[in-house]
């Protein structure tokens, strides 16, 4: 980063202050001013709260929710209801903001219990449209009273 990429801010008596080496020279700057230059640098954070809806896959009873996170990153957790659906939608995530066109989701297990899905037990979960994800059960419905919990980033590159 160059010291003349930050904008010059007057430091109020409130303005907690960073460090930044540059060399020769170490300098200080207004938290500010440094969080400021970061978000113009990263256009695609959002502070945007998806919504999550239930499916057939999830069964009757089954809750769904976003326990932490926004349109780009989340943890979901799902549990399992009576009489869950093989091959069935079991939650759809609405973006907040919609994106321009379908992102990627990169996702992962969050907990033992998606850790243990494989084969016609695994669910896939896959962008829908530049407003949704979509996570489905495989061939197999999912385990009634389970709980899963998966982490998942939403990038458009």
């Amino acid at each position: 980063m160059k010291l003349s990429e930050i904008p010059g801010q007057a430091i109020g008596d409130n303005d907690a202050l960073v460090g930044v080496r540059t060399g020769p020279l170490d300098c200080l700057f207004p938290v500010s001013s440094l969080v400021n230059y970061l978000k113009s640098k990263f256009p695609f954070r959002t502070t945007s709260t998806p919504t999550i809806t239930a499916g057939a896959g999830l069964g009757t009873g089954g809750s769904v929710s976003i326990l932490v996170g926004n349109d780009n990153n989340m943890t979901v957790s799902v549990t399992i209801g009576t009489t869950p659906a093989s091959a069935a939608t079991v939650a759809e995530i609405t973006y907040g903001t919609p994106k321009t066109a379908a992102p990627s989701v990169v996702w992962s297990p969050a907990n033992s219990n998606a850790s243990l899905l494989s084969g016609p037990n695994q669910v896939i979960i896959f962008s829908l449209s530049a407003a949704v994800i979509r996570i489905t059960a495989g061939g197999n419905a999912l385990i009634p009273g389970a709980n899963y919990q998966w982490s998942l980033i939403s990038t458009q590159l």
